[in-house]
């Protein structure tokens, strides 16, 4: 089974967010961390929306 350069780095994008949502119930045991989810959810979501068009301007 070959995982191209793309899987892998998706496979750690998602390692790492699994991480940091781990994380993030630890220190926010008293309070909501929902919001913080959904803001780091959306500099993703932006930071790959900018690497793709970045991408497609290139190739």
């Amino acid at each position: 089974m070959y995982l191209s350069f793309g899987d892998r780095m998706a496979a750690a994008g998602a390692v790492g967010f699994a991480v940091y949502v781990l994380q993030l119930g630890r220190y926010f045991s008293e309070s909501n961390p929902m919001p913080s989810v959904i803001v780091m959810l959306a500099v993703c979501t932006v930071g790959s929306a900018r690497l793709v068009l970045i991408n497609a301007a290139v190739a």
